[in-house]
């Protein structure tokens, strides 16, 4: 009689276990540097991260989500290291110093978000 984990992994098989945003993410962000954003499905997203597109839409609602991931967490962990520093005593220029690198390491993946601002940057 098989056990459970051996016929829960055969039915896995060639899924990924865990599913790395910042990995679909920089997918999502290489098929649109070659294709073009408005020219790039969810499910060529899925398709091309090896993930069904279900799992994609529990990570990112819609393509904006794969551009704009983290922003919000990176702003907000600024504005709570920018209020610390100020309330610290601190004078701007080293508050806004802490509030920056806060941001940054706040961003789990630079490359990704170097992408993300590019094709901000680059694409209407």
């Amino acid at each position: 009689m098989p056990d459970s984990n051996s016929s829960t992994s055969q039915r896995l098989s060639g899924r990924p276990q865990s599913i790395d945003p910042d990995g679909v993410a920089r997918i999502a962000l290489e098929l649109f540097d070659q294709h073009g954003y408005a020219q790039v499905s969810m499910a060529q997203i899925a398709e091309a991260s090896g993930i069904g597109r279900k799992s994609l839409y529990r990570y990112f609602s819609s393509k904006a989500d794969l551009v704009w991931g983290g922003a919000l967490e990176a702003i907000s962990v600024s504005e709570a290291a920018l209020n610390t520093g100020r309330q610290t005593g601190l004078d701007l220029i080293e508050s806004l110093h802490k509030a920056t690198l806060a941001a940054l390491q706040s961003l789990p993946d630079l490359e990704v978000a170097r992408g993300r601002l590019r094709l901000i940057a680059e694409r209407p």
